[in-house]
């Protein structure tokens, strides 16, 4: 245990690592990786074949949850783990003989008085002040990363909040929003010069967006040939992600491009009952650059309402939108 203090705390040293000054970390549902080494690099290592893209989150404390709430919805953390993980790196990366605070990790995960931010300022060589955290959420929602100046702490063992749960959180997050002044949330600037896409580029990146949806299930979804070409109205077909006691939906999507200004209407998008009714399809969607004239929405309603069937609308905002929080994909496209 001297020699290898992480083993007290369930992990062990990555053989990977083994002539390296820095080491991985591993234990049976977590991770601890130093800053020094690219986490991409980790995962690659283990045959993870999706590319990682990570959501920054907000990390918060309800109902005596640890929870990571991001645009994806609200993922449950195991706070014991993760404080597991800081010991683990505080141990294993120190000197016994070295004063700190434990359970640091270099991360603000607890308040400081103002007593001990003083401290902090008047004694800086014996006591250093935390760094911020960060948390982030797998787009995916497979796993949660906290990552601070030292280390990034990977935790495999979350769980989306649904049922009772969620109605619990929602009660709590009204109190919270009662007590704060309302913000505008802007999400980041972002612009697409559509004229440098053609229907067939269109396609890729609403295929691209329906990929990295977690509404849907990205190992089920189609492209139709290309743009224009003979698919019956049904450019890209996709199942929602199986949830429990609800078996996946099949969505046929339409993507149509046109001039920024312009809108789409319900001559441009043909007789979508029809489409629907041969393919047997459940959800129906509807991607463009531009605006959706307000018939289109109101036929898209009564086809929802009269058939049972969920529809999506992505008109030009909403995918600038998306896209403003995908550097990964602005990088792909092009896109400043």
């Amino acid at each position: 245990m001297r020699q290898f203090p992480e083993r007290q705390y369930g992990y062990f040293s990555g053989s990977k690592y083994n002539n390296s000054e820095e080491k991985v970390l591993y234990s049976t549902s977590s991770w601890i990786i130093p800053v020094s080494i690219s986490i991409d690099e980790v995962f690659g290592g283990h045959q993870y074949e999706d590319q990682i893209s990570l959501l920054p989150s907000h990390l918060l404390m309800i109902n005596q949850k640890t929870v990571a709430i991001s645009e994806l919805g609200v993922i449950e953390l195991p706070m014991g783990q993760l404080l597991q993980a800081i010991a683990c790196y505080e141990e294993f990366s120190h000197s016994r003989d070295e004063y700190r605070h434990k359970l640091s990790l270099d991360g603000s995960f607890f308040q400081h008085s103002p007593e001990m931010n003083n401290l902090y300022g008047r004694y800086p060589d014996l006591v250093r002040k935390p760094n911020l955290y960060q948390v982030f959420t797998s787009e995916f929602s497979d796993f949660c990363v906290v990552s601070t100046s030292s280390a990034q702490i990977v935790l495999f063992d979350i769980e989306q909040v649904k049922g009772n749960e969620s109605k619990k959180f929602i009660d709590a997050t009204k109190q919270l929003l009662s007590s704060l002044e309302d913000e505008l949330v802007v999400d980041p600037d972002v612009y697409v010069d559509w004229s440098r896409f053609d229907d067939e580029l269109f396609e890729q990146i609403c295929y691209d967006i329906i990929y990295h949806s977690s509404k849907f299930d990205r190992n089920t979804i189609r492209k139709m040939g290309k743009s224009r070409s003979r698919d019956g109205g049904r450019d890209i077909v996709v199942f929602t992600r199986p949830i429990a006691a609800e078996k996946p939906k099949k969505y046929i999507f339409q993507c149509k491009l046109s001039g920024r200004e312009s809108s789409i209407n319900t001559s441009n998008v043909g007789s979508v009952s029809d489409v629907i009714d041969q393919y047997g399809a459940e959800g129906y969607g509807l991607m463009c650059n531009c605006y959706i004239d307000s018939t289109l929405f109101d036929r898209l309603d009564g086809i929802s309402s009269s058939r049972r069937v969920e529809v999506e609308t992505w008109s030009g905002f909403e995918i600038e939108r998306f896209l403003s929080r995908r550097p990964a994909l602005k990088q792909r496209y092009e896109i400043t």
